[in-house]
């Protein structure tokens, strides 16, 4: 996070967007959007394109033994870790605005979590992005936004 400032500055506008979301969301009476912050905040994509965004870090990692231990199961924690915080930001937020937060909710939290690093890791793991010419164009790259568009569909089945 500290070596990039775009990583930081994404991370960062997230979880100011976690404050704001409960007061978006909560807008609807009649149903429950609590699960779509949650699908909103696995947009942190330039996180999850750490190998894609270096070349050089990607060969240096792929010619490592046990790649997988080494390099995918620490990457997957740090994601996992940084959504959680940013669900976790976004339940203190809701809970504050609107009231109502369960212990299921913060499991839920949870389980977004594993599932949207898990997917992550895995397309950077084996189709990182390559034949970018610019930052930009690995950013609006399509392939990246698979996991939020998934963990939305999810989040929108479930509330």
């Amino acid at each position: 996070l500290a070596a990039n400032k775009s990583y930081l500055l994404n991370t960062a506008g997230l979880g100011a967007m976690a404050c704001f979301l409960p007061w978006a969301l909560g807008a609807f009476p009649g149903w429950r959007p609590l699960p779509l912050g949650f699908g909103i905040l696995s947009l942190n994509t330039p996180l999850c394109t750490l190998l894609s965004g270096d070349p050089e870090l990607e060969q240096a990692v792929r010619a490592l033994p046990g790649q997988i231990r080494r390099f995918c199961l620490p990457y997957g924690l740090f994601l996992v870790l940084v959504q959680t915080g940013l669900s976790g930001i976004y339940l203190a937020s809701w809970q504050i605005l609107l009231g109502g937060v369960r212990g299921g909710d913060v499991v839920l939290a949870v389980l977004f979590a594993l599932h949207s690093a898990a997917l992550s890791v895995a397309l950077e793991w084996r189709w990182p992005l390559r034949g970018w010419k610019t930052e930009s164009d690995l950013w609006h790259h399509p392939r990246k936004y698979l996991v939020p568009l998934w963990m939305l569909g999810l989040a929108a089945l479930l509330s």
